[in-house]
């Protein structure tokens, strides 16, 4: 019998803040700082690498693309051993209403534990952009 792992969580939101509104906290230091409980001065690039802090750990991550107004892609480079290489896009969708697309990519490279992680993360990563989706309003 083969059990397929899960590779890719999906957390899918809509929000009346413009495409631009929901990008500059993805993409900016103040921004970031805003939603994810980091102090970050300068905005980001591609390539840069940002520590964020993740619980008791320090993820860190490298920007891998940015695209104003809908596209944000980080490669996860350590700090959180089962988020090491996996990656995080953040897609933006421009219509009535704003639509935040959230892809966390990479859990089948955890083997025995990637279902355990998957469903973890599934529950979490709500939480997470329900926050961001709020600081939006503020």
């Amino acid at each position: 019998m083969t059990t397929r792992l899960p590779r890719t969580l999906i957390c899918e939101v809509t929000t009346r803040a413009t495409p631009a509104a929901v990008y500059a906290l993805l993409a900016t230091g103040r921004g970031l700082s805003r939603w994810w409980s980091a102090s970050l001065e300068e905005d980001l690039r591609v390539g840069a690498v940002v520590e964020l802090p993740l619980g008791d750990a320090t993820l860190r991550i490298r920007v891998e693309r940015l695209e104003a107004s809908s596209l944000v892609v980080w490669r996860c480079l350590g700090g959180v051993a089962e988020w090491h290489r996996s990656s995080i896009r953040f897609e933006l969708e421009s219509g009535e209403l704003t639509t935040l697309r959230l892809e966390h990519r990479g859990f089948e490279r955890l083997g025995d534990i990637a279902e355990e992680k998957h469903e973890s993360y599934s529950s979490g990563w709500p939480t997470v952009i329900q926050a961001f989706v709020d600081k939006l309003g503020e």
